[in-house]
């Protein structure tokens, strides 16, 4: 039985004893198109240790370490007491094997980490061809518009708050991605939002970093400065200096072409007003629109 993380760009197919509390995460979103990725095998099998350590990984679910060695990815669990991985990827080219230790002494842990190991993996695909994952809330009607910002910052607020224009699509993680016929484009990754996250691939209008406010206004943003604040919450492969800086020009490219700007928002839904020109555009676009676009990328 097949399922399929789709990145927009790429993807990741599994095939195999994929635990099914992941298999079900994964329902919906494989109908959705994407561009080649990789093929992973799924095994019950204890996955050799990695001697390199790349540093600690935050989840929803707990602290995890990560171990990189050349084509290999392993997560370990902080919380046990083994110095065995419980989950490892081992690619060659466009196929491989995920490893899932059988043996594990908390089975609930094995859901979670083949969740946080699938989007380690995902940041360096996204990196090589093209993409990146955001903390972001995201709303569509004709067209995306992503609130990105820390936990805490409104992004699952302002999306309640355009249920009357939009639909909300994420609430905490998003795909934004290159498509080939040069559109950036964005889609919900399926773990860790706070609700079911909603199968869908969404033209990007706009970039919206939050900032706290009394009343709702749009700052435009230097390119600089919208990058800089764009890969502080970027989820970046800091394990492999390469990827990062293919991440971080990715970023730069899509800070030019999409409207960048910070929205200081009040907890009311009177922000969606300055959003409409991008939300759901006229034919052609406003003169309005267009000034503010090229506003927001210089």
């Amino acid at each position: 039985m097949k399922s399929v993380l789709p990145l927009g760009a790429t993807s990741i197919e599994l095939e195999g004893a994929l635990p099914e509390s992941v298999r079900a995460e994964l329902a919906g979103f494989s109908l959705l198109p994407c561009g080649p990725g990789i093929t992973l095998s799924v095994l019950s099998a204890t996955p050799a240790r990695l001697e390199a350590r790349r540093g600690l990984i935050a989840s929803v679910h707990g602290i995890w370490e990560l171990g990189n060695e050349g084509h290999s990815l392993a997560v370990y669990a902080r919380e046990l007491s083994t110095e065995m991985p419980v989950v490892r990827f081992d690619l060659e080219g466009a196929e491989g094997e995920l490893r899932i230790a059988p043996s594990i002494p908390d089975w609930a842990l094995v859901p979670a980490v083949v969740s946080v190991g699938l989007q380690v993996l995902s940041m360096r695909l996204l990196a090589e061809r093209g993409g990146v994952l955001l903390h972001a809330s995201g709303i569509a009607c004709e067209r995306a518009i992503l609130f990105v910002g820390p936990s805490g910052a409104g992004k699952t607020t302002a999306a309640r708050n355009s249920r009357a224009k939009a639909t909300t699509f994420c609430d905490d993680r998003a795909v934004v991605y290159l498509d080939r016929g040069g559109e950036y484009r964005v889609l919900a990754s399926p773990f860790q939002q706070r609700s079911r996250s909603v199968p869908g691939d969404h033209p990007l209008a706009a970039l919206c970093l939050l900032t706290q406010a009394l009343r709702p206004r749009v700052r435009e943003l230097s390119r600089a400065r919208g990058v800089a604040r764009l890969a502080s919450r970027a989820f970046l492969p800091l394990w492999d200096r390469q990827a990062v800086e293919r991440s971080l020009s990715f970023l730069g490219r899509l800070a030019r072409r999409v409207p960048t700007v910070d929205l200081e928002l009040a907890d009311s839904p009177s922000f969606l007003a300055l959003l409409e020109p991008w939300l759901c555009p006229p034919t052609p676009p406003s003169r309005a629109a267009t000034s503010v676009a090229e506003r927001g990328n210089r």
